[in-house]
């Protein structure tokens, strides 16, 4: 109940992300007639991750996040539980709750869906190829109809490409948290 607390402290993140992906702005990929394996597996993994998001599959959203965006999460639940009184956390129970799909994930990912809508993001908007590197790429999502466009940045880990979902919204985040 403590953590369940926690993960609701972050629930303006999840109003942020939204809101930033609706004025900002999948199905609609913009592609180049023809591909190379790399391109496709980077825009694979980010369909998988919003696809799972839609099929509310907790695991499997968790499993194609980034390293970095998995510590965030973490680390931000964490930080709320020890505020709360009488709390005890623990960041192995937070990670594994996250990877085997349970209360605290569905909590997390319960709210933050309740305010974010993927199918924004696979159905309702164009995808192209931003910059790629061996290790970061980018895909520019645009909602439709938007004048600015949301960048999804994407690292090679391990040789799998995952999805930087803290790397990409967190520092529009920390400055409207201000």
């Amino acid at each position: 109940m403590v953590l369940q607390k926690a993960v609701l402290k972050c629930f303006p993140f999840f109003l942020l992300v939204s809101l930033f992906v609706y004025a900002c702005g999948g199905s609609a990929i913009k592609s180049p007639a023809k591909w190379d394996k790399e391109t496709g597996a980077i825009l694979a993994t980010a369909e998988l991750f919003f696809a799972s998001m839609e099929q509310k599959n907790y695991p499997e959203i968790w499993e194609n996040l980034s390293r970095e965006s998995k510590n965030r999460i973490i680390i931000d639940i964490y930080d709320k539980c020890r505020q709360l009184p009488q709390s005890s956390c623990a960041k192995a129970v937070i990670t594994s709750d996250f990877n085997e799909g349970g209360i605290i994930a569905k909590t997390y990912w319960d709210n933050f869906l309740a305010n974010f809508n993927p199918s924004l993001v696979t159905e309702q908007s164009v995808w192209s190829m931003g910059k790629i590197g061996a290790q970061e790429a980018e895909i520019v999502i645009t909602y439709r109809g938007a004048s600015r466009s949301a960048i999804l940045r994407m690292f090679k880990e391990d040789g799998e490409w995952k999805v930087g979902f803290e790397e990409s919204f967190r520092p529009l985040r920390l400055i409207l948290k201000g």
